[in-house]
């Protein structure tokens, strides 16, 4: 593609990620205006790191030298990987980048000023909350949901970490990371969690699991697929549940696709979706952020950086799962200041 020509209008791009090996596939619409912004390009790295990268670098390529540009990485690993690309284009301090999620590269560029600010969610709650409500769904089926699951959610709030937050944040995540040391002791039988991949993200989710199967006097299994496909994730669970466990947490990745199988583990044993819902299913509920809100946290941080507007490009990973989709809608609503938008 050739440079484009700038005539005026300030740039932001946003970075959101998500699953295994494509070539940087991108989804329009582009060009469309979200209130003072307009959206260049959507594109999808299927958590390949070098691929978040170079779609970072390439849209820098294709932007070319304006002066008000922000990126936005809406999967944990995308914040690094932005800041990355725009180090090695010289335009540190000329780019702002807005993150997600609490990588450790993330948070040291938001305390040297290299990032703006990153949204957060809570994966240590996502793995306690959940062993501990499979333990209890695994004694007795008809346990009732904690009060906190509203329509069969249990909304995990957000939080916005910012150069002011960080130092207290990182002693947390610490302090988190130090409650899980330790041998698990063998419980009266065992639960599994399952991610949607194998990224660092759910080392948090992993400690949390490891604490609430302490509590509650059970084992957990704690798997992560490296390759973050559908079929492995269903060779995992037919596994789990060929060994015996009497509960699963899963974070999906294809809701649509995985319906019938996970109508179909449902029906064994206690199912909580966690993260990556799929809400057209039969599982217990579901556990995590709720990503509209988190989209329009985002969002006004874009807004924030950039009060005049300008160009947004959104780097995401796979289009199917829910919580890529929802936080992008909920990025573009704030932005355009309306439900559901479209851009004009």
């Amino acid at each position: 593609m050739k440079a484009l020509r700038w005539i005026g209008w300030p740039v932001v791009v946003l970075a959101l990620t998500v699953l295994p090996a494509c070539s940087g596939k991108s989804e329009g619409p582009a060009g469309n205006r979200y209130g003072k912004f307009t959206l260049y390009d959507t594109k999808y790295d299927y958590v390949d790191l070098a691929k978040a990268k170079n779609n970072a670098a390439d849209v820098l390529t294709q932007l070319g030298d304006q002066d008000k540009v922000c990126l936005i990485g809406l999967w944990a690993y995308n914040p690094p990987a932005i800041l990355n690309a725009v180090k090695e284009a010289g335009k540190e301090g000329k780019v702002h980048i807005v993150g997600f999620d609490e990588y450790d590269d993330t948070l040291q560029g938001i305390k040297d000023g290299s990032i703006v600010a990153t949204v957060v969610q809570n994966p240590y709650r996502f793995g306690y909350e959940s062993v501990k409500l499979l333990a209890a769904l695994a004694r007795d089926s008809k346990a009732k949901l904690p009060a906190d699951v509203k329509e069969g959610v249990w909304d995990i709030p957000h939080r916005t970490i910012t150069k002011d937050k960080v130092d207290k944040f990182r002693e947390e995540l610490r302090d988190l990371k130090a409650r899980a040391k330790g041998k698990v002791p063998e419980g009266d039988f065992e639960v599994a969690f399952v991610s949607n991949n194998a990224e660092e993200f759910w080392t948090f989710a992993e400690a949390g699991a490891r604490v609430a199967a302490r509590e509650a006097k059970v084992s957990v299994v704690f798997k992560k697929p490296k390759g973050g496909t559908v079929d492995e994730q269903k060779q995992i669970v037919d596994d789990l549940l060929t060994s015996g466990v009497k509960g699963i947490a899963i974070s999906v990745n294809d809701p649509v696709n995985q319906k019938d199988f996970l109508n179909e583990v449902a029906d064994k044993v206690p199912l909580i979706t966690v993260d990556n819902d799929a809400p057209d299913t039969r599982r217990r509920c579901y556990i995590g952020t709720n990503n509209i809100k988190a989209g329009h946290e985002v969002g006004r941080l874009v807004k924030e950086a950039l009060p005049d507007g300008g160009t947004i490009a959104i780097f995401v990973g796979k289009p199917e799962p829910v919580n890529a989709r929802e936080r992008r809608q909920g990025v573009l609503d704030e932005l355009a200041g309306e439900k559901d938008a479209k851009g004009k």
